[in-house]
């Protein structure tokens, strides 16, 4: 109805691939099965053998499904979907349990931040040695990546999403587009956090205060 009323559409996040056939004018997103492949050579590099489980915190996002998706794509050994999406923080540990304390686990990879929590939590709690890395990050995530906690952390740029969506609209406000013109796809590239990159972010904000 938008387009109809020759309004441009701008989306942002996930459904790069399908957002211009849906209407979108621009879209603003991550390649989310990218950002999974790069997760899966990372656990390659770190020597990481056994099933990787991960963890889709959301149904439906088709996202967080492609994250797993790459990951499995890149990963020398098995990734394990697990969806506990809907589900109280009980009933999610008693699903995630069989497979955490599963003898051939390997790593676990969480898809933000907040499953990224408690995982940390249950790890801590239940003696769970494998390690773990998440997509998502912010400040707590980056002291238990210094703390030798987490594995890495892959910057998704959320923020940034957000704030280049409404630039775009911005900008098409200000200098609108011929009739008829190009639609494009803006997708920002994920970064791997590692434990020296948050070590050195904790030192320069310290030095900076």
């Amino acid at each position: 109805e938008a387009r109809e009323a020759q309004i441009k559409v701008v989306t942002f996040n996930s459904g790069s691939d399908v957002a211009l056939e849906a209407g979108a004018y621009v879209h603003v997103g991550l390649d989310d099965a990218a950002a999974g492949r790069m997760a899966g050579e990372r656990f390659n590099a770190d020597g990481i053998t056994g099933t990787v489980v991960c963890i889709v915190h959301e149904a439906n996002n088709v996202g967080l499904d492609q994250r797993c998706a790459g990951a499995a794509e890149t990963y020398h050994g098995e990734v394990q979907t697990i969806n506990i999406g809907g589900m109280s923080r009980e009933q999610a540990m008693a699903t995630l349990g069989p497979a955490l304390a599963a003898p051939g686990l390997g790593a676990i990879l969480t898809l933000n931040n907040l499953t990224a929590y408690q995982i940390i939590f249950a790890r801590q709690t239940f003696n769970i040695d494998a390690p773990h890395a998440t997509f998502g990050l912010d400040l707590l995530i980056v002291q238990h990546l210094a703390q030798g906690n987490m594995s890495f952390a892959i910057n998704d740029q959320p923020e940034l999403q957000g704030y280049l969506a409404v630039s775009t609209m911005e900008l098409l406000h200000r200098y609108p587009p011929p009739a008829g013109g190009a639609v494009s796809t803006l997708l920002i590239h994920p970064i791997v956090w590692s434990q020296e990159d948050a070590l050195r972010f904790l030192s320069e904000q310290t030095a900076a205060q």
